[in-house]
């Protein structure tokens, strides 16, 4: 064991036994002779000739692959199907904890994201310079994605009406547009 080269060996797709288990999902057993399999790569740093039996599973998430079960003995191996199911167990514990950390991350960021698009709205809104800001953003949405016409709306709650408040349309007819009652627009 190197634990100095933890994360730090990598290997090129379908490279070794771990690569051609990453690559397929399905797991790889070399119940003996293992050092000598056409398969396995020597990785400089790494002896790994006085392993004689070496177990690859691959660990899937709802992405696909995502890393291997490795585990290896210094004796030949008689290995039933029992002991592969335990390890496949122990293999869809592992995808479930990645799988439940990836969701999390991809939740929190689109709270994040929202929270943060929260913020500029409020900031937005109490600011003095609505108009202006507004303006500003139909401008830089418009020219981002190569709109033609890009217009903000703001609801009027007082006359239940969606009112142009920003538009970098270039004719005078859109920009004298009349504002919308709200259920006679799309």
């Amino acid at each position: 064991y190197t634990p100095e080269l933890t994360n730090r060996c990598r290997l090129g797709p379908e490279v070794g036994l771990c690569g051609k288990v990453l690559k397929s999902g399905t797991p790889r057993i070399v119940p003996n002779g293992a050092a000598k399999h056409p398969d396995n790569v020597l990785y400089p740093g790494i002896d790994d000739s006085h392993f004689e039996a070496i177990a690859v599973l691959p660990i899937i998430s709802f992405e696909g692959p995502i890393g291997v079960l490795l585990l290896f003995w210094h004796e030949p191996q008689t290995i039933g199907s029992d002991t592969v199911d335990l390890w496949e167990s122990w293999v869809s514990a592992v995808s479930d904890v990645f799988t439940a950390a990836q969701k999390c991350i991809r939740i929190g960021s689109q709270l994040s994201k929202l929270d943060a698009v929260s913020q500029v709205a409020q900031k937005i809104a109490s600011s003095p310079y609505l108009e202006e800001i507004l303006q500003l953003l139909v401008n830089m949405t418009a020219q981002q994605f190569g709109y033609t016409v890009c217009t903000v709306r703001l609801l009027d709650d007082r006359r239940n009406e969606l009112v142009l408040r920003a538009t970098q349309a270039s004719a005078r007819a859109y920009r004298r547009k009349p504002s919308i009652k709200l259920g006679e627009s799309i």
